[in-house]
């Protein structure tokens, strides 16, 4: 019993001395690398950026479902857009849209877009199934080796 008492004695003597070190340490601010206004500009030129890239997005989308500009011209536009303001646009497409070039996808992409406007407007249909013409004589031309515009 002498011996267990004397280890608990120990024990709880190094305890309360570990304690009091800690306690009696002066604690020293937390230096952080984090910049919270490089942060802040980062953050805001990425919001800057997207929003000019959504624009061309919304407005292109909006002429080629009124049929007052081509597939190819919209698909041009909008990947040029991407290219300069929005690269993360064509990551994603390139993991849900079908294609072997990010050209490809992006048409993919504007004339599925166009395509979910037929809940709004049923006769939409009548464009979509002329984008698809298209992009069709588009993949001819690109698979015949003919430049792209």
């Amino acid at each position: 019993m002498t011996r267990f008492s004397t280890i608990s004695a120990i024990f709880l003597a190094g305890s309360f001395a570990t304690l009091l070190v800690i306690l009696h340490t002066p604690s020293q601010p937390m230096k952080s690398e984090f910049d919270e206004s490089q942060f802040n500009v980062t953050t805001q030129k990425m919001v800057v950026s997207y929003c000019s890239f959504k624009r061309t997005l919304t407005a292109t989308l909006e002429l080629l479902a009124q049929g007052k500009t081509s597939l190819e011209e919209a698909r041009n536009r909008v990947y040029e857009s991407a290219l300069h303001y929005h690269p993360g646009y064509l990551e994603h497409i390139a993991k849900c849209e079908r294609g072997t070039t990010p050209q490809e996808r992006v048409a993919r992409n504007l004339i599925g877009h166009v395509r979910s406007l037929e809940e709004r407007n049923p006769t939409i249909y009548v464009r979509v199934s002329a984008l698809e013409i298209e992009f069709a004589d588009m993949q001819r031309r690109v698979n015949a080796g003919m430049p792209q515009s």
